[in-house]
C-alpha cells in the first residue's frame, strides 16, 4: 500500500527531531488547531523546533514532498495567520536566547523569545526594543517581526521594519540566508538570482511610477499591516535590504524568520502619567491632534462605551463623579531621562492643552499610582470577553487613520457597529497613531451571522479605505481576515505585485497558503472557531493564549488554552460535533490534561477574564471519583494524626534504608516499586524528607501571644535526607518565635487537623470544605475570635484558609502567611545582621497570589546580600505530591533553574516544604524554609 505524502513526512523528520517534539495525535491536533484569532484550522501533523538545523529540515523536507507549511511562534496572532490543516512548525518556546551587543545599540533575538522578556533584560540598561504589544509577554519576537506588530508606544517609527538591523531567514527550499554574514549573502546572490533580478525589476517599476510611489509613501506614514511591505521596494535599493524587510510583516508567507537583530531604543527611567477626561469623543480626539507635536509616549482613547465599561474601577479616584454617560478620555503617557526634563515636558503638555476642553487633569507620578490607570486600560478587553453571550467568537478589529480624521471615523465605526446591530460601540486605541480598535462578539453556527459579519467587512472597507484612505489593519497583520480586501485597498497594479513577490519566494504557494495572498475571496468566512458553551468555568475564554507562558506543563504536556480546547471539542463530541472519538479523546487527556495540570491557578492571573483552568481540572477529577474513592478520603480525612504518623513513619524507614543501602541502591529499589506501581509509589532521592522531631508545648509565657498552626507537609516531613540542615522548620520558626518574645499557642487536637488543600486538590469538595471547617472553628477559639493572629508556615495552607475564612459569617480570625507574618511582626522584633550571602528567592504560586512578591524580596533583602529571583519560573510544578508520583512535571518546570543561579550561590528559599523538595532536586543547591534565613541572621532586640 502506497503511504501518503504525510505518512513520508513524519516517517523522514523522526531522523531530525526527537519524537517528543512530533505531534499527530488527535488530541494534540485538536488542542494546536486554534491561535488567538476567531478561526481554526486542525493540523495533520505538529513539529516543534528548537535550532535552525531542525527548522531547516523541516521546511526542506516540506518542499521536497509538496506539503504546506505554517509557521507559529505563541499563537497570539489575531488575524488567522498561524493555524494550519496541514504541517504546523512551532518554534518551541526554549529556542529563545538574545545577545546584546558591546556597544549595547542592537540586539540579536531568537525566534521564541518573548517581547516582555527581552524588554525586561534591557530595562536595566534603560533600553527597550520598538515593538511593544498587548499581547509582549505571550508573543514571541518571530511573531511580532512576521506580523509587524507594534503597540501602544510604538508607531511607524520604532516598528520591526524601521529598526531592522539583520535577519537570518529560511526560505521555502531550505535556503539560509544571514544577511549579517558577507559569504551567506555572496552565495544568496548567486544561488537566487534569478529571484533577486525580479524583485529589483518589481522595485524599479515602482520607483519608476511617480503616482503609484507617492501613494506606496502615503499608505506607510501611518500603521499599515494589510498586504506586503510594498515600502520596502521604494526605501532601498540593496537586493538583501529589500528582501529582509519585505520579511517583516510577511507573516510566515515568504520565508522563516530565525534571527532578527534590532536597534534597542531609549526608555527614560522618569515616567508621567495622566488621565484626561472629556465630554465626548471628539474632544478627546482633538487633544491628542494638538499634543502630536510634542510626541507623547503614548496616548490611549477610550470613548463612552469602552469607559463605561470599566467606570466602576474609578470610585476611589477623585474625578468618578465626573464621568458621564458620553465622556471619553485619554491616557497619556510621556518620559524623561529626568525628573527635570520630566517637568519640563510636563508643563509643555499643560500648554498645549489650556485651548482644549479638558474635564479632568492632573499628572501622576508615582509608579503604583500610574499602574493602578494602566490596569483600568488593561481591564477593557476582559470585560469585553466577560460580557459576551456564551458561544459567540471575539473578532477584535484594528484600523488605522490620519490623525485630522480620527474624530469623525471614529463616529462613523461607531455608527456601523449599531446599524449591524453588534451592541453599544466600544472604541479604543492608540490614539497618537490613529490606531482604533473595536471588537465585534459573533455566534458563526448561525448562517445569517455570517452574512451579517461580511455585509459589515465590506461596510467598513469601504469606510476605512475609500472614505477615509486609512488601513483596514494597522498591526494585526493582514492573515486570512483581511486578505479579500488587500486590492481593494491597494488597487489592482499593487495588488499585482504583491502576488508577484509570493510566486518569486514561494513558487509552489507552500508557505502558509490563504494568508496575504489568496484567491478565495471569501476565506475570510470561512473555518470559525467553534465554541460552543462546555462548562461555565471556561466559557468565556478567548484563546488569546496570554495563559501559557506561567503554566508548568507547557512544555510537558498542555497549556490552560489547550486543556480548555480540547474540553470544548470532548464536549462538542457528545452531540456528534466533533470529527474525533469522544473516547480516544478521554483516554489522551486523563494524563495530558487532568494529572498533568498543577492546578495552582496561576494562568487566572494572567488571562484577561480571570479564568483558573484548574478549577475545571478539579471539578473533572471530582467527576472521575468512585464511592469507594469517596469513602476512604473520609477515612483519611478523620484520621489526620494517623496518616501523618504514618507518613513519618514511612520517613523514618526510608531514612534508615538510606543509611543502609546508600543513595545508588536506594534510587534504583524505589524506582522499580516507582514504576510496577504505575506512580502509586514514589521515587526516593536524596532530598527525601526526613522524619521530624518536633515537639509542640506551650512552654514560655509572654506578654505578645500568637497562634501557630503547622501545616501536615510540617509535621510530617522534616530536613531532606543528605540535608546540611540538624533541624526541621517547625523548630525553626518555635525558636525564632521564642526570639521575638511571643508566646506560642497551638488549636487544640492539632494532630488531627488539616485546611483540606490535599483533598479539595484531587477534587474532593465535600471532605476538603468539612477539614477546612473544623480549622476555622479551633482557630476561632485559639485566636480568642481572632484577637490573635494566626501564622500558617506553610503559604498554599494559608491561602486556603484565607479565602475560607472570607466565606465565613462573621469572620475576625486574621491569617498571616509566613511572608507576612515576618514582615509585619518579626522585621521590627528582631536584630538583623545581613550576612554577604548571595541567595535564590523561590516566589511559589500561593504568594503570587497573595501577592506577597514585594514583601518577600524585602525579607530576603535585608538579609543578604544579593537575592536572585529566576525569571521564568511561575509554579515549580511539584503540586503537592505530584513531585513524588509524576516528576516529570516538577522537571519540565524547573528545566530553566539551574541555569539562572549564580554559581556562587548556594542557598534557596521558599515558602513551602514540598515546593522546597523539588526545587533543591532541579537548582543544585539547597531550598528551604524563609524562616531558616531569617534564624541565621537575626537575634532578640535585646540581644
Amino acid at each position: 500500500m502506497k503511504k501518503d505524502k504525510f505518512q513520508i513526512f513524519l516517517d523522514n523528520i523522526k531522523h531530525h527531531i526527537p519524537k517528543q517534539r512530533i505531534f499527530n495525535d488527535s488530541l494534540s491536533r485538536i488542542a494546536f488547531a486554534s491561535d488567538a484569532s476567531a478561526y481554526r484550522l486542525i493540523p495533520r501533523c505538529i513539529v516543534k523546533v528548537m535550532n535552525e538545523d531542525e527548522a531547516r529540515a523541516v521546511i526542506s523536507l516540506s518542499y521536497k514532498l509538496d506539503i504546506p507549511l505554517t509557521f507559529r511562534g505563541g499563537g497570539t496572532s489575531l488575524s488567522g495567520q498561524s493555524i494550519s490543516d496541514s504541517v504546523l512548525m512551532i518554534a518551541d518556546r526554549r529556542w529563545n536566547n538574545f545577545e546584546l551587543s558591546e556597544d549595547k545599540i542592537h540586539i540579536a533575538i531568537q525566534p521564541a523569545a518573548l517581547c516582555g522578556d527581552v524588554n525586561r533584560f534591557l530595562k536595566k540598561y534603560n533600553l527597550k526594543i520598538g515593538p511593544d504589544p498587548a499581547s509582549l509577554h505571550s508573543a514571541t519576537i518571530g511573531g511580532i517581526a512576521a506580523n509587524n506588530s507594534s503597540g501602544m508606544t510604538s508607531g511607524v517609527e520604532t516598528s520591526c521594519y524601521k529598526t531592522l538591523v539583520g535577519m537570518r531567514i529560511i526560505f521555502s527550499d531550505g535556503t539560509l540566508l544571514d544577511t549579517a554574514d558577507k559569504h551567506s549573502v555572496d552565495d544568496f546572490l548567486r544561488v537566487y538570482k534569478k529571484q533577486i533580478t525580479s524583485i529589483l525589476n518589481i522595485s524599479k517599476n515602482l520607483k519608476n511610477n511617480k503616482e503609484l510611489t507617492g501613494f506606496i509613501k502615503r499608505k506607510y506614514n501611518i500603521k499599515n499591516t494589510t498586504g506586503y511591505g510594498l515600502n520596502s521596494l521604494i526605501d532601498f535599493s540593496n537586493p538583501v535590504d529589500i528582501i529582509s524587510h519585505l520579511l517583516i510583516g510577511s507573516e510566515g508567507t515568504l520565508g522563516f524568520i530565525s534571527q532578527i537583530t534590532l536597534k534597542t531604543l531609549p526608555e527614560p527611567p522618569f515616567k508621567a502619567t495622566a488621565f484626561l477626561l472629556f465630554d465626548n469623543l471628539k474632544a478627546a480626539c482633538s487633544s491628542v491632534n494638538s499634543l502630536s507635536q510634542i510626541s507623547p509616549d503614548s496616548a490611549e482613547i477610550m470613548n463612552s462605551g469602552a469607559l463605561n465599561l470599566v467606570k466602576n474601577q474609578f470610585a476611589d479616584s477623585g474625578f468618578s463623579s465626573k464621568i458621564s454617560d458620553n465622556s471619553s478620555t485619554v491616557i497619556l503617557e510621556i518620559s524623561a531621562d529626568s525628573e527635570k526634563i520630566l517637568k519640563k515636558r510636563c508643563s509643555e503638555v499643560k500648554a498645549k492643552l489650556k485651548t482644549e476642553s479638558v474635564i479632568n487633569f492632573d499628572f501622576i507620578f508615582d509608579e503604583t499610582e500610574q499602574q493602578k490607570i494602566w490596569n483600568i486600560r488593561k481591564g477593557l478587553f476582559p470585560r469585553v470577553c466577560i460580557e459576551r453571550k456564551p458561544g459567540s467568537v471575539v473578532l477584535i478589529e484594528d484600523v488605522n487613520f490620519r490623525l485630522k480624521d480620527l474624530a469623525d471615523a471614529a463616529e462613523d465605526i461607531s455608527n456601523l457597529i449599531r446599524k449591524y446591530k453588534y451592541g453599544i460601540p466600544v472604541l479604543w486605541g492608540h490614539a497618537n497613531s490613529g490606531n482604533l480598535h473595536f471588537i465585534l462578539t459573533e455566534d458563526f453556527s448561525k448562517e445569517n451571522n455570517v452574512l451579517r459579519y461580511k455585509n459589515f467587512m465590506d461596510d467598513l472597507a469601504y469606510l476605512v479605505i475609500k472614505k477615509y484612505n486609512g488601513s483596514l489593519k494597522a498591526e494585526h497583520g493582514t492573515g486570512r481576515n483581511i486578505a479579500p480586501f488587500i486590492e481593494y485597498e491597494w488597487g489592482g497594479i499593487l495588488y499585482e505585485a504583491m502576488k508577484q513577490i509570493k510566486e518569486i519566494f514561494d513558487k509552489k504557494n507552500l508557505l502558509n497558503p490563504n494568508v496575504i495572498i489568496s484567491s478565495d475571496k471569501q476565506i475570510h468566512l470561512k473555518n470559525f472557531k467553534p465554541v460552543q458553551p462546555a462548562d461555565d468555568l471556561i466559557d468565556k475564554c478567548i484563546g488569546c493564549g496570554f495563559c501559557e507562558k506561567i503554566c508548568p506543563s507547557k512544555n510537558l504536556t498542555l497549556t490552560p488554552r489547550q486543556r480548555i480546547t480540547v474540553w470544548r471539542e470532548i464536549k462538542n463530541s457528545e452531540n456528534a460535533k466533533s470529527l474525533f472519538s469522544k473516547n480516544e479523546l478521554l483516554k489522551e487527556f486523563d494524563y495530558k490534561g487532568i494529572d498533568t495540570c498543577a492546578t495552582d491557578g496561576l494562568c487566572a492571573l494572567e488571562c484577561p477574564a480571570g479564568i483558573d483552568t484548574g478549577e475545571l481540572i478539579k471539578k473533572l477529577r471530582n467527576l472521575k471519583i468512585t464511592p469507594a474513592q469517596k469513602s476512604f478520603a473520609g477515612f483519611l480525612a478523620d484520621n489526620i494524626s494517623f496518616l501523618t504518623t504514618f507518613a513519618r513513619n514511612v520517613f523514618a524507614l526510608s531514612e534508615t534504608l538510606h543509611k543502609f543501602f546508600g543513595n545508588k541502591i536506594l534510587k534504583f529499589l524505589s524506582l522499580v516499586l516507582h514504576k510496577i506501581t504505575f506512580n502509586k509509589i514514589p521515587l526516593w532521592e536524596e532530598f527525601t524528607p526526613v522524619k521530624p522531631e518536633t515537639v509542640f508545648i506551650d512552654n514560655q509565657k509572654a506578654k505578645d501571644k500568637v497562634v501557630y498552626f503547622p501545616s501536615c507537609v510540617s509535621r510530617t516531613m522534616g530536613a531532606g535526607a543528605n540535608s546540611s540542615l540538624n533541624e526541621a522548620q517547625t523548630d525553626v520558626i518555635i525558636r525564632l518565635l521564642k526570639k521575638a518574645e511571643y508566646e506560642i499557642l497551638y488549636p487544640k487536637k492539632m494532630n488531627d487537623l488539616c485546611c483540606g488543600q490535599p483533598f479539595e486538590s484531587k477534587g474532593y469538595f465535600e471532605t476538603a470544605t468539612r477539614k477546612s471547617l473544623e480549622l476555622y472553628d479551633e482557630l476561632v477559639k485559639v485566636s480568642q475570635n481572632g484577637t490573635i493572629p494566626i501564622l500558617f508556615d506553610t503559604s498554599p495552607c494559608s491561602l486556603r484558609m484565607k479565602k475560607f475564612a472570607e466565606t465565613q459569617p462573621g469572620n475576625e480570625i486574621k491569617i498571616y502567611d509566613s511572608t507576612e507574618f515576618i514582615h509585619s511582626f518579626l522585621l521590627n522584633r528582631l536584630k538583623f545582621v545581613k550576612t554577604n550571602k548571595i541567595i535564590a528567592l523561590h516566589i511559589n504560586c500561593s504568594s503570587r497570589k497573595m501577592q506577597l512578591e514585594k514583601q518577600m524580596k524585602e525579607i530576603a533583602e535585608s538579609c543578604a546580600e544579593k537575592v536572585i529571583i529566576p525569571e521564568d519560573i511561575g509554579c515549580c510544578g511539584f503540586a503537592g505530591d505530584k513531585g513524588f508520583r509524576l516528576p516529570e512535571l516538577n522537571e519540565s518546570a524547573l528545566e530553566n533553574l539551574k541555569d539562572q543561579i549564580d554559581s556562587d550561590c548556594n542557598q534557596g528559599f521558599s515558602t513551602s516544604r514540598t515546593c522546597e523538595i523539588g526545587l533543591t532536586r532541579h537548582s543544585g543547591i539547597e531550598y528551604k524554609s524563609l524562616f531558616y534565613l531569617l534564624d541565621e541572621c537575626t537575634g532578640g532586640k535585646n540581644q
